[in-house]
């Protein structure tokens, strides 16, 4: 695989990165960093102290820095695949890194020109400038990659926000739509019960004639029909 995934690629964009073979060496030469420094990544969850913020949010963006094992181990991985032939500041780095005293590096100094009667203070600064260079190299390269990969968030952010805009229109649109049938149907309902008061009303009226002239004129045969009988 390569040294490291990249942290800004998505997992479908990570797969498609070509696997190439290990280093078998621990040790690389100051002439071999350019190729190791391509292959480094940090961690998807590192954060860029110039990182921009995405789309257009309400406040700015503030990075949070916690501690992160896997990306402290990335880096004492990357160090240590471009750790100079013999006894470098590398060691003597990882041998005094949780001193602060002097005696511990004079002692350490005096231990490491054991193995190295050439490495004294200078070729320790000048060691020193070499890491501190790789490490800056590389984040640099994270930046520029993490600066494009957050304009691909932002264009699918203002993408999706759009769209999701768009369908609170058509939705506020179509709820105007709905809003004036409702003023229409209840504009409508006082015309409809006037009407139908007015027809039952009607239909009260003619029943009510009905039965006053069926009145009149059953009383009418009622009156002749005894009379027939009285009379006849």
């Amino acid at each position: 695989m390569s040294f490291f995934k990249s942290i800004f690629l998505s997992q479908e964009e990570n797969e498609k990165l070509k696997d190439s073979k290990p280093e078998e060496s621990k040790k690389q030469s100051v002439e071999d960093l350019s190729s190791k420094v391509q292959n480094f990544t940090i961690p998807q969850n590192i954060n860029i102290p110039t990182q921009p913020s995405v789309g257009t949010p309400s406040q700015s963006f503030q990075p949070t820095i916690q501690e992160d094992p896997e990306i402290k181990k990335r880096f004492d991985d990357f160090l240590t695949s471009i750790n100079l032939p013999g006894y470098d500041f590398l060691e003597f780095f990882n041998a005094v890194k949780n001193f602060e005293d002097a005696n511990s590096y004079k002692t350490a100094l005096s231990v490491a020109s054991s193995f190295d009667a050439s490495l004294n203070k200078e070729k320790l600064v000048k060691d020193s400038n070499f890491y501190i260079d790789s490490i800056n190299k590389i984040v640099d390269e994270q930046r520029g990659q993490s600066q494009s990969r957050i304009s691909s968030l932002n264009t699918d952010y203002n993408k999706t926000i759009t769209d999701i805009n768009k369908k609170m229109e058509d939705l506020q649109r179509k709820l105007i739509e709905i809003q004036n049938e409702i003023g229409t149907l209840a504009g409508q309902k006082p015309i409809i019960e006037s009407k139908y008061q007015q027809d039952v009303e009607e239909v009260n009226r003619k029943m009510s004639t009905l039965v006053y002239y069926q009145e009149q004129i059953v009383n009418q045969i009622n009156k002749v029909k005894t009379n027939i009988q009285n009379y006849l």
